[in-house]
């Protein structure tokens, strides 16, 4: 480590306002013991140490598959735009880095055709923001929402044509050799180092542990950046949640499946107005605040 942060190092050589901090190459060197060893270490380190060269650096070096996980978009943009290109033009080392993000994040291929052929149930697809949309995802390579600058944030037709899990047909679908997801996944699992933000992390640990597969690759090395948001960040992925939005988007798209195979089955239309009258009653029967509230076992079991 001291060839790399030392006060004539590789650093004081290619960075031109390189200051040598003792405590970065100390943290360098635990980073690289830690992961040397096979242990956990928890290391604390203030604005202005440098902590990202001091634990990449020695994650790039380990040869180790690696997951780098970030708590915000601020400092997973730092990592891909300017630390990672930074070490692929200055470390003898070639490796790989890739960025997964959560699902949603990404274009579904098989919906978006779909709302080209139904515009009228995607809100928002229409006009101008049809046609920007259509060129974009005959280009982009990546299907990331990120590349779309002008798309507003608000845009409430995105729900409608991402590759969110509830809405996926797996490997059933017909675009599933193109879509963006198995494209990315195919990336990740040669890449050396895989940067991903706490929330996708903690999902890929709620299925590996019901046993429905992985989201992220095998992985030898993980390191948390801003694991001061790691608590709340579990916590939503091992607890239960229900949501009456899901249902009646539930509802919505069973609608629109009906729609497209030109169904005319009355009962099955019944059913599901019976079935969002139950929804709603269900949901008023708790008094929602935006407090956590522990749900009584008689809640629970109807009584």
């Amino acid at each position: 480590m001291q060839k790399i942060f030392g006060k004539n190092g590789l650093l004081s050589k290619v960075l031109g306002d390189y200051e040598y901090r003792s405590i970065q190459e100390t943290m360098a060197r635990e980073v690289e013991a830690a992961i040397g060893e096979g242990r956990e270490s928890i290391i604390e380190a203030g604005t202005g140490t440098g902590k990202t060269l001091s634990y990449l650096i020695p994650a790039v070096l380990s040869r180790k598959k690696t997951i780098i996980s970030t708590g915000t978009k601020t400092l997973q943009d730092q990592l891909l735009e300017r630390d990672i290109p930074f070490l692929h033009r200055n470390l003898s080392q070639p490796f790989r880095a890739v960025c997964m993000k959560g699902r949603a994040n990404y274009l579904c291929l098989y919906r978006f055709h779909r709302s080209i052929e139904q515009p009228e149930l995607l809100p928002g697809f229409e006009g101008t923001v049809s046609k920007e949309l259509v060129d974009w995802a005959q280009q982009t390579t990546s299907g990331d929402r990120s590349e779309i600058h002008w798309l507003p944030d608000d845009f409430v037709g995105w729900e409608q044509i991402s590759a969110r899990a509830d809405q996926c047909l797996g490997q059933k679908c017909a675009r599933f050799e193109q879509c963006f997801l198995t494209l990315l996944r195919q990336e990740a699992a040669t890449a050396e180092i895989v940067v991903v933000n706490h929330h996708l992390f903690f999902a890929d640990l709620a299925v590996r542990s019901g046993g429905y597969g992985q989201v992220i690759p095998p992985y030898e090395v993980v390191i948390f950046d801003e694991a001061h948001l790691l608590e709340e960040t579990a916590n939503n992925y091992f607890s239960i949640q229900v949501s009456s939005y899901r249902l009646f988007e539930l509802f919505r798209d069973i609608s629109w499946e009906m729609g497209a195979a030109r169904s005319k089955d009355s009962s099955l239309t019944t059913s599901l107005q019976s079935l969002g009258k139950l929804s709603t009653r269900f949901f008023e029967m708790f008094p929602f605040s935006d407090r956590r509230q522990r749900l009584l076992s008689e809640s629970m079991s109807g009584e």
